[in-house]
C-alpha cells in the first residue's frame, strides 16, 4: 500500500523495515531515500526500486516485470501491482485481466510498453549481418518483449 510505504519512508525507525521490504541493504536503502524520495515523496518513485531489487534477485533469462499502477476513484495511488513473468502469455494473461478490472492501468501498460522499432533493432542487433532467419523466430521475439514495461529511468 503506497500510503503505508511513503508514510515511513522518511522514518528511522522504521529503515530496517523498509529495507527488507525492497530487499536491499540499508546503505542502499539510504541512498534511494535521499536521493529520489526526499525529494519527490510520490508513490511512483518507489516501485523503481523495487523492480530493480527483484531483477537483481532473480537471475531468468527474458523475465518481464509489469508495475500496473492500481488509482482510487480521485486518482491518488492506492498500490502498485508488481507483476513478473518469464512467458509472453504470461504477459498477455496480465494485460487481459487489467484490461477487464481497471481499463486506465491496462492503458497506461500499454502505453509505456517498447516501441516496436525499437524492438526491432534490438532483435536485428543479436543477428549477424546477411544471415537470414525464420520469421518466427522474430514473431516469438517480439511476443516476448512486446508488453515489456519499464520506466527505470535511474541505476541502482
Amino acid at each position: 500500500m503506497s500510503d503505508s510505504i511513503l508514510k515511513y519512508a522518511r522514518d528511522d525507525s522504521q529503515q530496517v523495515n523498509m529495507t527488507r521490504l525492497f530487499g536491499t541493504d540499508l546503505e542502499p536503502w539510504r541512498e534511494f531515500r535521499d536521493r529520489t524520495l526526499a525529494r519527490h515523496l510520490q508513490a511512483e518513485n518507489w516501485p523503481d526500486l523495487f523492480i530493480t531489487q527483484l531483477e537483481r534477485h532473480i537471475s531468468l533469462k527474458r523475465t518481464h516485470i509489469l508495475p500496473p499502477e492500481i488509482k482510487r476513484q480521485n486518482e491518488t495511488t492506492i498500490y502498485f501491482l508488481i507483476y513478473g513473468t518469464r512467458h509472453w502469455k504470461g504477459v498477455k494473461a496480465m494485460k487481459v485481466a487489467m484490461w477487464k478490472s481497471d481499463r486506465s492501468a491496462a492503458k497506461k501498460l500499454g502505453q509505456a510498453s517498447e516501441p516496436l522499432r525499437q524492438q526491432l533493432l534490438e532483435y536485428l542487433a543479436t543477428k549477424p549481418p546477411r544471415i537470414e532467419f525464420a520469421i518466427e523466430d522474430l514473431e516469438e521475439y517480439l511476443r516476448s518483449t512486446a508488453h515489456t514495461v519499464r520506466k527505470l529511468s535511474k541505476a541502482y
